[in-house]
């Protein structure tokens, strides 16, 4: 916490993040920066005079990347690895998260909201909101679904597809899975889709 913290005050940052450690069954996993989660760094007060945290969602902390990243105008990570995520089979995360229950549909809800409070709260970065939508549409909804009926899946997938219908343009540079993943979605291709997470 103080070397989060002392980053925070050095750099005048409105966000700090730490590197994580994730380790499964006593092995390490990886080991990359935390932007993508709300846990492994600190923000400033003032993100929090324009948004409020979801509540009652499952995936809440997607508002990590939608929102508190880019209201973040100077962020800083620091390389040190203070977070250590341990996770194991009964993990209660990792059987809740990928289970059969429609919470799962949470994330689908919290992107379109997010999308929407984006644009509200006037941040501007269409290829920035794009890959944001695109790669929690891709092998984060894919996966949180997978233990659904199959008919539900689809609608999921066709709502997929109408979300990024949404946007106005695709920016260049994706990378081959995002690339395999938003030709999917496009093509309204549902077996591509669960083909691809496991490129």
């Amino acid at each position: 916490i103080e070397k989060v913290l002392d980053a925070a005050y050095t750099n005048n940052a409105d966000a700090v993040k730490c590197r994580f450690e994730k380790r499964f069954g006593g092995n390490i996993v990886y080991a990359k920066d935390a932007w993508g989660y709300v846990w492994g760094g600190v923000y400033s007060r003032k993100i929090f005079q324009r948004v409020r945290f979801p509540v009652s969602y499952w995936y809440e902390d997607m508002i990590n990347p939608f929102i508190f990243k880019p209201l973040s105008i100077i962020s800083t990570t620091i390389q040190d690895i203070l977070y250590f995520k341990t996770e194991h089979s009964n993990n209660l995360t990792r059987n809740v998260e990928y289970s059969a229950s429609y919470h799962t549909l949470d994330g689908l809800y919290l992107a379109m909201g997010l999308i929407h409070d984006y644009y509200k709260l006037h941040i501007y970065d269409e290829d920035y909101i794009f890959i944001c939508t695109l790669n929690e549409l891709a092998v984060w909804t894919m996966n949180r679904t997978a233990k659904l009926d199959e008919n539900t899946r689809k609608q999921v997938f066709l709502a997929c597809h109408e979300i990024m219908s949404s946007f106005k343009h695709k920016p260049s540079g994706l990378s081959r899975k995002q690339q395999i993943f938003y030709d999917a979605i496009m093509s309204k291709d549902f077996t591509a889709w669960n083909l691809a997470a496991k490129l």
